[in-house]
């Protein structure tokens, strides 16, 4: 399938049933997919830029789907008011799910069992509603495959793995509680982890399993990211797409398996490229964008300011 060269930007959809929208990133391309945050003060703007990261991650991994993202804005801490936004929220999407124009799931404040009345119309793999020691699957994936990134790329780079290595964590939400978990399984140390309420830091290593019962007592915060080696996050953060993508009697661990496979070739890759890993990147997935869809949209970077 071949498309027209993108004129404009993206498609906002304004919801009427629930306070939010939907942002179709390649307006007109037969499926489009990303998932759904649920925030007090989430924008069009950052959804938008969400929508783009999506384009270029499906892009990457050589998917002709276009990047989606939707915003409803609510409070994930109130547990009856969340049922009801996400109920009138699958309602009203479900003639765009049941088209396959639109595929959705989790993202911040979100869960798979939000998403549940969508998944007659195409049903998410096993593995992600099963528990990995005591942990949700769908809470792992992500941060599963950006700490397979960082392994990549100091392999290439430095001929090792996370064994006498240590992390600083910016943010420590869903994904960088998985970071943290898998970093640790690694061999890896967790020697900080930040959010906008503060800081911990330990040149010996934190107890990660400690400071993920702090985060369910006290809650987490979004954050940037740092690192010195600007690895591409689109790639990195695939680790979910690569899941939901997955057979659907797939297991777990054949699930984890692809992800690292994939994630670690992307990686190395991507490092191999003269003017670094995130121009390599996004150089690949924009030949791919040239070869079904047309010109590609600019890369997802944020604004300056």
């Amino acid at each position: 399938m071949t498309g027209e060269p993108l004129v404009g930007g993206p498609e906002i959809v304004e919801l009427s049933s629930v306070p939010g929208f939907v942002v179709f990133d390649l307006p007109g391309a037969p499926e489009s997919a990303g998932g759904t945050r649920l925030a007090p003060d989430v924008s069009t703007a950052e959804v938008a830029l969400l929508a783009r990261a999506m384009t270029y991650k499906f892009a990457a991994l050589g998917a002709q789907t276009g990047g989606a993202k939707a915003g409803v804005r609510g409070d994930p801490a109130d547990r009856a008011g969340k049922a009801v936004l996400m109920a009138r929220f699958c309602a009203e999407i479900a003639p765009l799910a049941e088209a396959g124009r639109l595929l959705t799931g989790p993202d911040m404040g979100t869960t798979e069992e939000d998403f549940a009345p969508l998944r007659k119309y195409r049903a998410a793999p096993a593995a992600i509603g099963a528990v990995v020691d005591g942990v949700p699957f769908e809470d792992l994936l992500t941060g599963f495959g950006v700490a397979v990134a960082a392994e990549a790329a100091l392999s290439e780079r430095w001929g090792g793995g996370w064994i006498g290595r240590s992390v600083a964590i910016e943010g420590f939400g869903k994904v960088g509680g998985g970071v943290a978990r898998e970093v640790t399984r690694r061999g890896g140390r967790v020697a900080a982890v930040s959010t906008v309420a503060g800081c911990l830091a330990d040149p010996a290593g934190l107890d990660v399993e400690r400071l993920l019962a702090l985060r369910r007592a006290h809650g987490a915060d979004v954050l940037g990211q740092r690192g010195i080696v600007a690895l591409p996050d689109f790639v990195c953060n695939a680790g979910a797409v690569i899941g939901y993508r997955a057979a659907v009697d797939a297991t777990a661990d054949q699930v984890l398996a692809d992800v690292e496979v994939s994630i670690t070739d992307l990686i190395r890759e991507a490092l191999r490229h003269p003017s670094g890993p995130l121009a390599g990147a996004c150089e690949r997935a924009g030949q791919f964008l040239r070869g079904w869809w047309g010109e590609p949209p600019s890369p997802p970077y944020a604004p300056e300011g």
